[in-house]
């Protein structure tokens, strides 16, 4: 897990009738110890894998227990969700467009990890 201490500071722009301006007034937001929830492989207790990563469509995903499976888009989507068991499946996103998706499995605890489609 990730926990950032950021700070940024957000304007707005709005643009109509071929005029733009840009507000004088700023938000300024702070994170700090904030937990993002995207957990990377290679943690000590995941109890699942995705492979190949990167890949162009087909991947495998083993499981060490039941659980809920959700694949999700960048835009925030659901392209893909099943119940699974404890076994290995092979998952087909060849009619998905390239890009990066999250694989989430939620059973006693959730995980989730970056995939990534060519």
């Amino acid at each position: 897990m990730v926990s950032p201490s950021v700070t940024t500071v957000y304007t707005v722009t709005g643009v109509a009738n071929n005029c733009t301006n840009t507000s004088v007034s700023t938000i300024t937001v702070t994170l700090k110890n904030c937990t993002i929830g995207i957990e990377e492989q290679g943690m000590e207790d995941i109890f699942f894998s995705v492979f190949p990563n990167p890949t162009k469509g087909k991947f495998h995903l083993k499981t060490t227990e039941a659980a809920a499976l959700k694949i999700i888009n960048n835009l925030g989507q659901i392209v893909y969700e099943s119940k699974i068991r404890q076994e290995e499946y092979v998952i087909d996103l060849s009619a998905e467009p390239a890009g990066i998706y999250f694989v989430q499995i939620q059973s006693k605890r959730l995980k989730t990890v970056k995939l990534v489609k060519e």
